[in-house]
Parts: structure tokens; sequence; C-alpha cells
């Protein structure tokens, strides 16, 4: 149940990423709007990534801090 709602609240700020990118192509700064995008794209990919990994950081903060 987690999983899928982490999925679907990643799809909405995808969707959200797209529309900001559509409008921003139109606007007078399609530059700033397409990085803003891209960011709020980025950021949906990555959530929705890291949740399925979620011994990710613990794992990596373990090592570290590991002595050589």
């Amino acid at each position: 149940m987690d999983k899928a709602i982490a999925k679907a609240i990643s799809a909405v700020i995808v969707v959200f990423g797209v529309c900001i990118l559509v409008a921003g192509i139109g606007s007078g700064l399609p530059a700033l709007w397409t990085c803003v995008a891209v960011i709020v794209i980025a950021i949906a990919i990555a959530r929705a990534t890291l949740h399925r990994r979620s011994d990710f950081w613990p794992e990596t903060i373990c090592h570290a801090f590991k002595e050589p």
C-alpha cells in the first residue's frame, strides 16, 4: 500500500513538472521554467527510486564512518 501511494505521489509531481514545462515554453523566460520543471521531475523520480531502496541511506552512512 505504501509503495502504491509513493508511486501515485511521484506521478502527480511528474505531471505537475510537465505542466510547468509546457507553460514555461510559452512564457517570456522559457529557460528558467524549463530548469524549474526539470528539477521538479528529477525530485519526483529520485523520490520514487529511493523509496524502493529504503536501505540505501543507512548503509551509505555506515560505510562512510567505517574505519579503514
